[in-house]
């Protein structure tokens, strides 16, 4: 990948996957997609350094429940709630219809319902509760390997699942991504991970890999393949399952969250 495709690569997986504008770049064409797909675990990793900092800040003044809800709002105002809205609807969609079709059709709609909500919260709650149980090196830790592992599972599924219905973009990715860029969103995950949590960034990974596996399953045998919201709620479970994997290691001292300390 030449300096200057990279370059356009990563700034279009920031226009995809944050608010942050950026001029110059289609949504959808198809070289911007191909490209974007390697580096979403690099965009992870900073919106998870972003709300890392913002905790770290905020706990100079606030109690640490506090702190941590601000932080994680700040990363949801950051990505414009573009996974939890994909969890959102995937929750009602496989929870509420009863065959592939009615699912997808539900999927499709803006409203959210209750199990949408119910899920959306339940995320929140849990990641809010975990970053707040650490101190701000261990957050930051596990907020930048929760960021890009979450992004490096999604990547991961794009490869193993056609699109379902030919359109939107899930379907956008499914097609424009090679395996030569998931093979390296992949990389880049691990990499990130390894970096950031040391020796525990292999369990973190094993644990994303199980969860990323256990709703392939799923949403296989209930809609047949991938949508974009399918891709938002991977990456919401992962991210979930990385602060869990931190917030246990550190409870229990099985390893050091911030290794370098």
């Amino acid at each position: 990948m030449g300096g200057r495709a990279a370059l356009r690569g990563l700034l279009a997986a920031g226009a995809l996957l944050t608010r942050v504008p950026i001029a110059g770049l289609t949504s959808n064409a198809s070289a911007d997609l191909a490209a974007a797909v390697a580096w979403f675990p690099v965009v992870g990793a900073l919106v998870g350094g972003i709300v890392g900092s913002a905790y770290a800040a905020a706990l100079l003044i606030l109690p640490p429940l506090v702190a941590a809800t601000l932080a994680v709002g700040s990363g949801i105002l950051l990505t414009g709630a573009f996974h939890e809205d994909g969890l959102g609807d995937t929750a009602d969609g496989l929870a509420g219809g009863s065959t592939p079709e009615e699912r997808i059709r539900i999927l499709r709609d803006p409203r959210l319902g209750t199990y949408g909500v119910c899920a959306v919260g339940v995320s929140i709650l849990i990641r809010v509760s975990a970053v707040s149980s650490l101190g701000p090196w261990e957050a930051a830790a596990a907020l930048v390997a929760a960021h890009a592992l979450g992004r490096a599972a999604s990547v991961g599924l794009l490869g193993t699942l056609p699109a379902v219905g030919g359109e939107g973009l899930g379907a956008s990715y499914a097609v424009a991504a090679k395996p030569r860029q998931i093979a390296l969103g992949l990389a880049m995950g691990a990499v990130l991970g390894v970096i950031a949590l040391g020796f525990l960034a292999l369990p973190a990974a094993l644990a994303v890999a199980v969860v990323g596996m256990l709703l392939r399953v799923l949403v296989r045998r209930m809609i047949g393949g991938l949508t974009g919201d399918i891709l938002g709620a991977v990456e919401q479970a992962a991210e979930v399952v990385v602060l869990v994997t931190a917030v246990a290691a550190a409870t229990n001292g099985w390893a050091r969250v911030a290794w370098w300390l």
